[in-house]
């Protein structure tokens, strides 16, 4: 009976030794696959949004709005000039003017906002419930922040200051959607898009705005 009793014992501890690994196991599993989700949401350079994330919340914010007709604004921002800089300063500098004007970005948006890098040197910025009068200003703050902010480099013997152009669209989610969530998605950026290189072909380090 002793024996047996000790046999019992000597099995239930390796069961929980086994329980418990399978436990660290499970929590390694989940703590990877947390890590994977958030590195397909992401732009590896910066640690903001990328453009498929910047998709799937517009097609979740159709869905949500489709029938109320509330206000939405959309920033698109480009580097001004940021071949120059790689071309003159290579492309380690061009990678933290990139991070040092999204530091720069995220200071000014609210929590709400989604900003992700929309492709090289371009970032976009949806701004859910903004009115253009609001985004407008949000935008001149963050251009201004932008032009006013020297980034320090370690790869040049001086901080370097940049500026950007921004498209900005503002618009209204309707009330019947007519069209596939991707077709008004490409609409959207299309449009923002065309204003931003209005920006660029006025001068640059300025905002242009259309209300849709």
């Amino acid at each position: 009976m002793r024996r047996l009793i000790d046999e019992t014992t000597s099995q239930n501890e390796e069961l929980q030794e086994s329980n418990q690994s399978l436990i660290a196991i499970q929590e390694e599993l989940f703590l990877t696959n947390q890590k994977l989700r958030q590195l397909a949401i992401t732009d590896s350079l910066t640690g903001c949004y990328n453009r498929n994330y910047l998709i799937q919340q517009l097609e979740r914010e159709i869905t949500i709005n489709m029938n109320d007709q509330s206000p939405f604004s959309i920033l698109l921002l480009d580097i001004d000039f940021f071949k120059l800089i790689n071309d003159n300063y290579g492309h380690l500098v061009g990678d933290e003017v990139i991070c040092g004007t999204v530091n720069v970005i995220k200071q000014k948006i609210r929590h709400t906002d989604i900003l992700a890098r929309f492709g090289g040197e371009e970032f976009i910025i949806y701004l859910p419930r903004m009115e253009s009068t609001e985004a407008h200003h949000l935008a001149e703050q963050i251009r201004s922040a932008v032009e006013s902010n020297a980034i320090a480099v370690s790869h040049a013997s001086s901080s370097l200051s940049i500026t950007v152009s921004i498209g900005l669209l503002s618009t209204r989610f309707p009330i019947h959607i007519s069209s596939d969530y991707g077709t008004i998605i490409n609409d959207l950026f299309q449009a923002v898009d065309q204003v931003l290189y209005q920006a660029k072909r006025e001068g640059r380090n300025r905002i242009v705005s259309s209300i849709k």
